[in-house]
């Protein structure tokens, strides 16, 4: 029977490009190190789990896979939406829509936390001051069988789980979801964060461009005095 590696490095391959395969959750590493790759890692919870409990330590390239658009029919009565790729589940309530609509769920491409007055959340997405990302970031919006925009008539429940992978130097209860409104990024009063469950929670009443924020671990420097 063969030995499972217990060291993995896969460091000095620039060249190695796309997804981390998921036949290595079979594997329970000590180490792990793609960090000087252009891999990407699933950002399903299932392996985000395996990643962030199945290796002991890890060097990774920071970046999540690019998970694609889910749609999904949503009636009067109501209806759900799930996307597996960004971990982002919706509940609509019944009277949510006065007709049937398609709700789309676009995540926004992602990559390391950053401090976002230094630098853009993402491609394509707008700054945000004294603030990082946890790599969640997406759009969300609906349209009628005649290609309108809708807009619910009721708040909804929408669900953004994240790993511990995903925080980095962010203050894990200060996380929140945030509206951009246009001009700057504003936090959705409904939201609260479940860090035993490790998911961000809201009933927003509107669809907009989303990010899932959290203030930065501030380190203070003692004062030498001359």
């Amino acid at each position: 029977m063969p030995k499972t590696p217990k060291y993995l490095s896969l460091t000095e391959n620039p060249n190695l490009v796309g997804a981390l395969p998921r036949s290595l959750m079979n594997l329970r590493l000590e180490k792990f190190d793609f960090a000087t790759t252009r891999l990407c890692e699933p950002g399903d919870r299932e392996f985000q789990t395996w990643l962030s409990s199945g290796v002991r330590y890890l060097w990774s390239t920071g970046c999540r896979c690019d998970a694609p658009p889910i749609w999904e029919r949503i009636w009067p009565l109501g209806g759900t939406l799930s996307s597996q790729g960004d971990m982002t589940d919706y509940t609509f309530r019944s009277g949510t829509f006065s007709t049937a609509v398609t709700v789309t769920h676009t995540p926004l491409s992602s990559g390391p936390p950053v401090l976002l007055d230094e630098a853009p959340l993402a491609a394509g997405a707008p700054p945000a001051k004294r603030l990082a990302g946890i790599r969640h970031y997406y759009q969300v919006s609906a349209v009628n069988d005649s290609g309108q925009p809708v807009t619910p008539t009721l708040p909804y429940t929408v669900t953004v789980g994240y790993s511990v992978l995903d925080l980095g130097g962010v203050v894990e209860s200060t996380l929140a979801l945030y509206r951009w409104d246009g001009a700057r990024w504003v936090k959705e009063p409904t939201s609260r964060v479940d860090m035993a469950q490790d998911q961000v929670m809201a009933t927003p009443n509107r669809f907009s461009t989303w990010a899932v924020l959290g203030e930065m671990e501030r380190t203070y420097l003692p004062l030498v005095r001359r």
